[in-house]
């Protein structure tokens, strides 16, 4: 089942059942089909609600996964909420282990030089087993280069970390080039993951204040912090219109 924010349309799953789409997806992609999964934020939706063109690309996509808490508070102001926030770094943490036990290969695109390397060696560290492929960093100034790269080694999966809009256009333009089964836009885990940012404690998490965490540690957010109010009043106005329609 799908949920509407502000004409995106987001997969109402938990993470069980997210991982399993996204192992569905993998076999589907072995197959033939192209997948993409996007992971929609409130900043996201706040651009993807003025950006036609962004919006229709995470419409298309075989998996939307609700990634913020705002999202889970939205939801439930709209009287139908989410079962769980599942699109964060443990998500993509939870991708690598099922992918370390099926035996699917994995590709690393994204991040500044350091940050994908260490990143790279941590999984590699972590996960027994794992085939990761290989890894390019995310300052290419040519998709050929990248998209060269990942054809030479052919993985199952691509994560892809550019940044938003930036990684969904650059998958969604290059999904039918790279030939892979399933290619992910990741955001900010590889930095997360990578031990590259520190996250917020889980209770801070869990009460939905992990944006303001960053805020302290990251002062150059404020601008990207400012979609938070924004998302805020668009789902307010969207449940008046409810409202109204309803009478």
């Amino acid at each position: 089942m799908k949920i509407e924010f502000l004409g995106v349309k987001i997969d109402n799953l938990n993470q069980k059942e997210t991982l399993e789409k996204i192992d569905a997806l993998i076999q589907e992609g072995r197959r033939g089909k192209r997948n993409y999964v996007v992971k929609p934020n409130p900043e996201i939706l706040v651009l993807a609600n003025k950006d036609q063109g962004f919006r229709q690309i995470l419409n298309k996509a075989s998996l939307a996964v609700p990634d913020g808490f705002g999202l889970l508070l939205a939801s439930r102001l709209l009287k139908n909420p989410l079962k769980e926030r599942v699109g964060d770094a443990i998500l993509m943490e939870k991708i690598i282990e099922m992918c370390a036990g099926k035996g699917y290969s994995i590709y690393l695109f994204g991040g500044r030089p350091p940050v994908v390397e260490r990143l790279a060696n941590k999984i590699k560290e972590k996960y027994q087993g794992i085939n990761l492929v290989s890894y390019h960093h995310g300052y290419a100034l040519d998709d050929n280069e990248v998209i060269d790269d990942i054809k030479k080694y052919g993985p199952d999966v691509v994560f892809v970390a550019i940044g938003f809009p930036k990684q969904e256009k650059w998958i969604e333009r290059n999904l039918e080039k790279v030939h892979v089964p399933l290619m992910i836009a990741e955001g900010g885990s590889f930095d997360f993951l990578s031990g590259g940012v520190a996250r917020a404690p889980v209770f801070i998490r869990k009460i939905g204040l992990e944006w303001l965490f960053r805020l302290i540690k990251q002062p150059w957010r404020f601008k990207r912090q400012l979609a938070i109010p924004i998302f805020t009043y668009l789902i307010a106005r969207e449940k008046l219109r409810n409202i109204f329609q309803s009478h």
